[in-house]
């Protein structure tokens, strides 16, 4: 696991150590990697190696940040020095220019203000819920139970979602009270702000006629192409593979950019209509995967 917890409050607290510690021994890994900072009014933390999470403070700014942010003007993922010096200058607003997979977590000490926010399509996540003169968050719901006064009691509609579903639709969670920052939006906490999500970022779409449907075929193809390669560059990487659409292209790809056969995995139900085994071996054999079931 990786990812980042904290708080932010509205007064000083005298016991911000034992705050967090109690929220770092929540959680139900035990990779080290462990990063903290601590003020009179907040406190952030980053665990696990993974996705390197990482922990900077510049101007009085600290900021705990997850995953791989990148700014829309540079090449590659973005400098976190640079980004905490950009989210002290603008606040929210720097938020518009971030790209990537990423959550962060930011706390401003000089104007005694907090922001949380998750990358635009909800890669990450962050979880959070009031305690009292408090905002507990963390990329896990085991860290915010480990926050003193944090009330972990199951929501009835929650629990009827799960069954009828198979899922807790967002921004719910499992939880009374704790919820998730939907995708491309953000929080600010602060004396005069609320603690009500809201997007700092909404998808466009703005359709160009006429379309060359060649041109458009190779930059799809391109753009899938560099999407794995990034995606599966430095790390050990294999692929769900259902033999539907989706997975079989990924699955093709990573071949493709790894040079070597894709490592693919599928599992098996013995429900009639819910097995789809017999079409991943077709996927896998066409592509010549090494697979796994």
């Amino acid at each position: 696991m990786r990812g980042l917890c904290g708080w932010f409050a509205s007064t000083e607290c005298g016991d911000g150590n034992q705050r967090l510690q109690g929220m770092l021994a929540a959680r139900r890994d035990f990779e080290a990697g462990v990063e903290t900072k601590i003020e009179a009014r907040a406190a952030l933390a980053v665990f696990g190696t993974a996705a390197a999470p990482r922990l900077v403070e510049v101007d009085g700014l600290t900021l705990a940040v997850a995953g791989h942010p990148r700014l829309r003007e540079d090449a590659g993922e973005a400098n976190i020095e640079r980004l905490a010096h950009l989210l002290g200058e603008q606040g929210r607003a720097a938020l518009g220019a971030i790209g990537g997979d990423f959550a962060l977590a930011a706390w401003d000490a000089k104007r005694g203000r907090g922001l949380l926010a998750v990358d635009r399509i909800g890669v990450h996540q962050i979880v959070y819920t009031d305690a009292g003169n408090s905002l507990v968050f963390g990329s896990t719901l085991d860290t915010l139970a480990g926050f003193p006064g944090v009330h972990r009691e199951l929501s009835s509609q929650a629990v009827f979602d799960y069954l009828h579903f198979h899922v807790c639709p967002g921004p719910d969670t499992i939880y009374q009270g704790w919820r998730r920052l939907p995708p491309g939006q953000c929080i600010e906490f602060g004396a005069v702000t609320s603690r009500e999500p809201g997007p700092y970022w909404t998808m466009r779409f703005e359709e160009e006629k006429p379309a060359n449907l060649d041109a458009l075929e190779r930059q799809f193809i391109e753009t899938l192409e560099a999407a794995v390669r990034e995606a599966s560059e430095g790390v050990a990487s294999g692929s769900f593979l259902s033999g539907g659409t989706d997975s079989s292209t990924v699955s093709a790809m990573l071949g493709r950019t790894s040079g070597k056969p894709a490592r693919t995995f599928s599992i098996g139900f013995d429900v009639p209509g819910y097995d789809e085994t017999g079409y991943a071996r077709i996927a896998a054999r066409h592509f010549g995967t090494e697979h796994h079931e």
